[in-house]
C-alpha cells in the first residue's frame, strides 16, 4: 500500500518534466515577418501564441541591450488595417504598453492567416533602436513559467 501512494507524486513529477520539456522543444511564441523603417531604426516583429494558455511578452531586447522604445500594436485581423512601423501616428489606440499585452491562446500567425473571417486581432511588437538589428531576444511568460527566444537576422 505505501508503494502506491508513493506513485502519484512521481506521476505528477514526470508528467511536469515532460511538459516543460514539450514547452522546449516546441515553444508557443509565433514570430512571424520582421519589416523596418526607412532609417533602419525603427523595426516590427509580427508575433502570436500558438500554445494551449495565453502568453505575455515581458520585454524584448535588440543585440542583449535594451531598446530606446518598446510598444505592442494590437490591430484587427482584417484587409482593412495593417502595422506601423512608426509611434508617430494619431491613432495610439492601436499600441498598448509590451507587458499589458496578453496573447490568447490559438491568435498564432497560421491560425490567423487560415481564420481572416472570424473576429481576431493581429499583434505586432514595434521596436525603436539605434542599433543596426542582428538579434532580437523575446522574454514572455507562458503558464507561468519565463521563456526566452532568440531570433537571428
Amino acid at each position: 500500500m505505501k508503494k502506491k501512494w508513493f506513485l502519484i507524486p512521481s506521476g505528477a513529477i514526470v508528467g511536469a518534466i515532460v511538459f516543460y520539456a514539450y514547452l522546449l522543444f516546441n515553444p508557443p511564441l509565433d514570430v512571424g515577418a520582421l519589416s523596418h523603417g526607412a532609417d533602419n531604426d525603427m523595426y516590427l516583429i509580427e508575433v502570436g501564441n500558438k500554445g494551449f494558455f495565453n502568453l505575455q511578452p515581458t520585454g524584448v531586447l535588440i543585440n542583449d541591450k535594451d531598446p530606446q522604445n518598446v510598444q505592442m500594436q494590437v490591430i484587427p485581423n482584417n484587409d482593412d488595417e495593417a502595422f506601423y512601423i512608426t509611434f508617430d501616428i494619431e491613432n495610439g489606440e492601436r499600441f498598448t504598453d509590451l507587458n499589458e499585452t496578453i496573447l490568447p491562446a490559438g491568435s498564432g500567425i497560421q491560425e490567423r492567416i487560415n481564420n481572416r473571417d472570424e473576429d481576431t486581432l493581429s499583434y505586432g511588437i514595434t521596436v525603436h533602436s539605434k542599433e543596426p538589428l542582428n538579434t532580437v531576444t523575446i522574454n514572455y511568460r507562458y503558464a507561468g513559467i519565463m521563456f526566452k527566444e532568440t531570433m537571428d537576422y
